[in-house]
């Protein structure tokens, strides 16, 4: 099963490139919803795929099992670039 990370990595490479800085191309507030979602949405794939990692893995998965108003702003940046990746493809 491709997680939806995959697929957004694949739809990034054919659209320019996986390396793609923070940058004011899009609106904050847009970028802020849109990672809010990816975190959802990567919360229901990786418990959907939980039985099928490592317990390392799952355990490490575990703690961002959280709403993204909670997350490490680290974590969050992580989930905003995913965000711009997928606002970046949706203009193509």
């Amino acid at each position: 099963m491709m997680g939806p990370r995959a697929w957004l990595s694949i739809v990034a490479a054919m659209v320019g490139g996986m390396s793609m800085p923070a940058c004011s191309e899009f609106d904050p507030a847009v970028v802020e919803r849109v990672a809010e979602v990816e975190h959802e949405q990567w919360m229901a794939w990786s418990k959907d795929v939980a039985a099928e990692v490592s317990p390392e893995r799952r355990s490490r998965w575990q703690k961002f099992w959280i709403p993204y108003k909670d997350l490490p702003d680290e974590v969050k940046e992580l989930d905003r670039e995913w965000a711009r990746k997928a606002l970046r493809a949706a203009k193509r």
